[in-house]
């Protein structure tokens, strides 16, 4: 199969072959021509600002980083100002890394088939906000490209905005005369409009004209005609564009009170223009690429042409660039997003590895990122942190796609059975194939790759128009949220330019053996205005007793949610009444406080007094501390997972990662004792506040990839108390506690998978994380008791006594804890409401617990061990071992041994427990049948509440050779019915027939018993079973068999 194929597209491809002709050999290299232009710039007063990842922040749409501009977007829309950027700045210079797959700009599928196009390309710009303009920008411009870069100046083209009249848009005369006054001759300056020339941020936003710079690579005469013509011999090297504008939203247009300039040129196609070549491809930036694919596959050397191989040389090259850097920056192959981009491009990158090039991905890939980190780590040292991390994720995704290849391929084959005689696959149907409908989910280039090898066409056309159809209901569709009813209170102080909630005194309290002491914090905030009250979505100036309604504060000590932290909960006092305050959000910048007055009145202008409640912000200072020690113990055992979020309340957390490889009991195991060991090494959590420029370049400091942070943000390190080593440095602006040693406990819950590669742990500190613990280690004792009951280990009875033990101090610390909750709740007021929805879980888990053990503790007696009744005592325990496997406070990896424990041993004990019940069936039988002997019975009628299944009452009876009809009644089952079962000897008695069954069967009411049949027919005895109801008399079954048995 051709590449081509492989790719499913080819875009226009000129018809003759792309070869190259020669050129003069030239000694720029790409390192050279990116340090020219930094340089340059920072001679002429710019300050160099380091690229921003290629992954977009929260809020900031969900698309790559596409230019050079996106990271100022906040100068340009003016929401700072630039003496407020971290550090101040009015010029700027960088190197942009940039990706343009999906979106506006999306190069995808010209990747390969051209010679210039790329996913992964740098953005060299420079910047002026507020400061220079057009005549400045364009002298610069000119001095770089014709005396540092010496390019000739009859090879440059240079285009202005010809202007607009349907828009108002004048001519840029200004720029056409600044070229000219540089010494551009006339015919090179070019007018072009709107299309070509006026450049957009989008529909409203800043905008204005643009001059571009193109370069003739022929130079064999003027060639004015045919800039701007898709002609790939005259290439357009440079964009400047002047914003002056701002566009409406009634589309009409006004002067910006400042201007700014934005230009952007890439380096792969300048490269490719100083080293005398069309081909960007065939620069320093690709040929390093170019040679390991040519050593590691034996194959002949890039030509720069359009054969097969060329553009599998081009596709792959390219494609391990946008890998490295896309997952250097934090994201993972996933089925969502922008990871849903990633994945596909690293499938692509599968296919040719085995298609064209015959080789391992696992070898040519994870070389191919090397190679890449070799070639740019000097401009982004972010990828000679991550090189061993990135390769680590390339070989764990080329791993899960054999896998889902090879699930993919069964699934095909059962949809190919249902396709019948039709050769094509329609686009409804590649939607189910994709969504799993007939199995294994599977990607759109696997369908088609399949349907290529069996034959068949795929209708993409369909299946893309059913996708936009799919993708326009969603977004008609409106999620209609419940309105914040304090939306009112903070439009209306907002307008009023109130200026926003002092809250930093939520970070001021201190601790003293473990003891944490929040008298400080609220006493600083203190005293409190109260600047705005609003009830039932209605500002207000009053609010009185049991009235629900929001209040905010000048300023306060309540933190409000935020970073996946639960916010306070407390009381706000005045001097004529109570505020119980529920829930705490930022709303703009204003601190919301959401609660009903409990005491008296409220009134607008008050002073108040804040009091949290302690209990509760200490549980989430814990489990958030928790949070960060958890990170660093993932990274240490997975190291390709990264943090996605976390939701921490007083009482436990969840922390959701992303992670390619396995992670299941060893892995939760090791994550747990590295967490542990960090606590009691009793090391130092301090907060640090900083810019964010100054944080992003502490080393390994960690941030979420997708998280808007303010320009001050907090960085919570965690480190060994002497300080030689830090464990932690994260920016966050949660609370915490000041020594890991007051966690006192860490305990993973549950572990599991919440979305594809994305995994949720749950997890306590403290009293909690203490009792889960020795929970388990009461479970375990119990598995250990199981086996050796099962193997009639003497060792079983000292077992017992050691488990009987373990079982009464989980008991005795359930009693305990529970009591200290009830008097903390007793003792400290202030705190009753936050207290008590924190430990409302807590005291049920521990009834729980209590219920479960209390009901086995007495049966563990050494006497059970040699007793008859011990097949019970093992049923018992296999009973419990489940039920507390079903508890939340339990480790996780015990809950998972147990279960290991119940799988193994299960059947072993429920042998023994059926052998014990069958040998007591027997000697009832025996009983009743002896006692038959002395009376006139035709019947024995046994009745009993074993554990006794149909089939192995039929068994019984089968083996036995009575001559008298046994009838065993068994215990009610669910459904509140009995099973009943019937011992015919045929010796002495005719077999029943379809009317004598249904004589025996009493139907009562709505309850009818379900009409038996022969279960087993031996020489001597035929078995029936039947299903009664439960309140059938035993007695009334036997007289009407009496009635209906006929003797031989």
């Amino acid at each position: 199969m051709s590449l081509l194929s492989l790719l499913h597209y080819r875009p226009f491809l000129a018809s003759r072959c792309l070869k190259i002709p020669a050129v003069a050999a030239s000694s720029w290299q790409s390192q050279d021509v990116r340090s020219t232009f930094i340089e340059f710039f920072q001679n002429e007063g710019h300050q160099f600002v380091p690229s921003s990842s290629v992954l977009p922040k929260k809020g900031a749409g969900t698309y790559f980083t596409n230019a050079g501009m996106n990271q100022f977007k906040p100068l340009f829309l003016g929401e700072i100002e630039p003496s407020r950027w971290s550090p101040p700045v009015t010029r700027a210079v960088n190197s942009q890394k940039c990706i343009r797959v999906g979106g506006k700009h999306n190069d995808l599928e010209d990747v390969g088939n051209d010679l210039t196009h790329h996913t992964f390309f740098e953005m060299l710009g420079n910047w002026s906000f507020g400061d220079y303009f057009k005549v400045e920008a364009c002298k610069m411009a000119h001095h770089l490209l014709t005396d540092r870069y010496k390019l000739p100046l009859d090879r440059l083209y240079f285009t202005y905005f010809a202007g607009d009249r349907d828009h108002g848009l004048e001519a840029d005369l200004e720029v056409r005369d600044i070229w000219m006054s540089l010494g551009v001759p006339s015919d090179h300056i070019l007018p072009f409009g709107v299309s070509d020339n006026f450049w957009e941020m989008g529909p409203t936003g800043p905008c204005g004209p643009c001059t571009e710079i193109h370069y003739d690579h022929r130079g064999q005469g003027y060639v004015g005609s045919e800039v701007n013509a898709d002609n790939p011999e005259v290439v357009e090297i440079w964009n400047l564009v002047f914003m002056q504008y701002n566009r409406q939203e009634d589309h009409t247009l006004r002067p910006l009170p400042s201007v700014h300039v934005d230009t952007g040129m890439g380096l792969e196609r300048m490269t490719a223009v100083l080293c005398g070549t069309r081909d960007n491809y065939n620069t320093d930036l690709f040929q390093p690429l170019f040679e390991v694919i040519r050593k590691t596959c034996s194959c002949v050397e890039y030509q720069s042409s359009a054969s097969d191989l060329d553009v599998a040389y081009r596709t792959l090259a390219d494609h391990a660039r946008m890998i490295t850097v896309s997952i250097s920056d934090g994201l993972l192959p996933s089925g969502q997003d922008l990871g849903h981009k990633l994945r596909g491009i690293v499938h692509r990158c599968i296919r040719l590895c085995q298609g064209q090039f015959h080789t391992e991905p696992r070898v040519l890939l994870p070389r191919l990122v090397s190679k890449v980190v070799e070639t740019l780590g000097g401009a982004f040292p972010e990828l000679v942190k991550t090189e061993e991390k990135v390769r680590d994720i390339v070989r764990a995704t080329i791993e899960l796609h054999e896998q889902a290849s090879q699930l993919a391929a069964k699934t095909f084959r059962k949809f190919l059975n249902k396709l019948g005689s039709r050769r094509e696959i329609r686009g409804e149907e590649l939607l189910l194939l994709e969504s799993g409908h007939f199995g294994s989910p599977m990607s759109v280039d696997t369908v088609i790759d399949l349907a290529g090898q069996a034959g068949l066409t795929v209708d993409i056309s369909g299946y893309n128009t059913l996708v936009e159809q799919r993708q326009l209901a969603v977004s008609s569709e409106r999620v209609l949220l419940p309105p914040d009813p304090a939306q009112s209170l903070v439009v209306e102080l907002s307008a009023r330019h109130i200026p926003a909630t002092e809250d930093e005194f939520k970070y001021c309290y201190s601790s003293r053996a473990g003891q944490y002491d929040f008298t400080e914090m609220m006493q600083a905030s203190s005293p409190c205005r109260i600047v705005g009250l609003s009830s039932q979505g209605q500002t207000t100036e009053v609010m009185e007793r049991d009235c629900s309604g929001e209040i905010i504060l000048d300023r306060t000590c309540f933190y409000a949610e935020a970073g996946g932290q639960a916010s306070d909960s407390g009381f706000l006092e005045s001097e004529t009444g109570q505020f119980s305050v529920t829930e705490v959000q930022n709303r703009q910048g204003l601190v919301v406080h959401y609660g009903h007055v409990s005491q008296g009145y409220l009134q607008n202008g008050q002073s108040v007094t804040p009091s949290i409640a302690p209990l509760k912000r200490e549980g989430c200072m814990r489990n958030h501390t928790a949070t960060h020690l958890l990170n660093t113990a993932l990274t240490s055992v997975s190291p390709s997972s990264q943090q996605q979020g976390s939701n921490v309340s007083p009482y436990k957390f969840s922390f959701d990662f992303l992670s390619l490889g396995a992670f299941g009991s060893e892995q939760v195991s090791q994550v747990e004792e590295s967490v542990r060991e960090m606590i009691q090494k009793s090391c130092s959590v301090s907060r640090h506040v900083m810019s964010l420029q100054e944080a992003a370049s502490l080393p390994n400091v960690t941030m979420l990839q997708n998280e808007e942070y303010p320009e001050q943000v907090s960085v919570i390190r965690i480190q060994s108390p002497d300080g030689s080593e830090v464990f932690s440095s994260e920016l966050c602006g949660g609370t915490h506690v000041t020594d890991t040693v007051d966690l006192q406990e860490f305990c993973i819950l549950q572990s599991g998978t919440k979305a594809q590669n994305v995994k949720r742990i749950t997890a306590v500190t403290g009293s909690p994380a203490r009792q889960a613990h020795l929970t388990g280690q009461g479970l375990a004792s119990l598995c250990q008791l199981l086996q050796l009951l099962v193997d009639n280990d003497e060792q079983a009875a000292g077992q017992l006594t050691e488990t009987s033990m373990k079982i009464q101090e989980v008991l005795v610390s359930v009693s305990k804890w529970r009591q200290e909750l009830e008097s903390l709740l007793q003792l400290d007021h202030s705190d009753r409401s936050g207290a008590r929805d924190m430990w409302t879980q807590t005291l049920g888990d521990l009834d729980k617990t209590e219920k479960v053990l209390s009901s086995l503790y007495p049966q563990l007696i050494p006497a059970q061990i040699t007793s008859p009744d011990k097949p019970l005592l093992m049923k018992e325990i296999v009973s419990t071992i489940n039920k507390c496997r079903q508890l939340d406070l339990v480790p996780k990896t015990q809950r998972d041994r147990a279960a290991e424990c119940t799988h193994s041993l299960t059947h072993k004990v429920t042998e023994v427990v059926n052998t014990r019940n069958s040998r007591i069936l027997q000697r009832l039988i025996d009983q009743r049948l002896s006692q038959s002997d002395s009376v006139d019975q035709r019947v024995v009628c046994v009745e009993h509440e074993l554990d006794l299944s149909a089939r192995q009452m039929v068994k019984l009876l089968s083996q036995r050779s009575d001559n008298m009809p046994v009838l065993c009644v068994g215990q009610e089952v669910s459904g509140g019915s009995r099973t009943v079962v019937l011992c015919l000897p045929l010796s002495l008695w005719q077999p029943l027939g379809k009317e004598e069954i249904s004589k025996i069967i009493p139907q009562k009411g709505s309850q009818k018993s379900s009409v038996g049949k022969a279960a087993k027919t031996t020489k001597r005895a035929e078995v029936y079973t039947f299903s009664v109801s439960a309140d059938t008399p035993t007695h009334v079954l036997c007289d009407t068999l009496h009635a209906v048995l006929k003797p031989r």
